[in-house]
């Protein structure tokens, strides 16, 4: 995570009232899970989870970062995964135009 997101999300739990010792890096992670989800996307499945890049939009920036979900009783957490805080990073929405090709029926004969 870089500076410019980490002053950012840490004036938000200031302007909650959080207190400057109090906020840590899970604290941050929390904010960002508790932002507005813009978009998640399959990146890859392993054994006991998939991992989803999220990308959120938190008062204004957005925010992309990489966690994971596992199917079943137990979380991704809990079956191993660790969170990789350098997955963090700001993202910019980019228009694209995707070309698809449908098969043009001739009618039966």
């Amino acid at each position: 995570m870089n500076k410019k997101i980490r002053q950012h999300l840490t004036s938000i739990c200031l302007r909650q009232g959080l207190q400057k010792d109090r906020i840590s890096d899970y604290v941050l992670l929390g904010v960002l899970c508790g932002s507005e989800e813009v978009a998640c996307i399959e990146e890859y499945r392993a054994r006991r989870w998939t991992v989803y890049k999220y990308v959120v939009d938190v008062d204004g920036m957005l925010i992309g970062f990489h966690d994971a979900r596992s199917d079943g009783d137990m979380s991704a957490t809990k079956r191993g995964f660790k969170f990789d805080f350098s997955t963090i990073h700001e993202v910019r929405a980019v228009e694209k135009t995707v070309i698809v090709y449908e098969q043009v029926d001739e009618g039966v004969a």
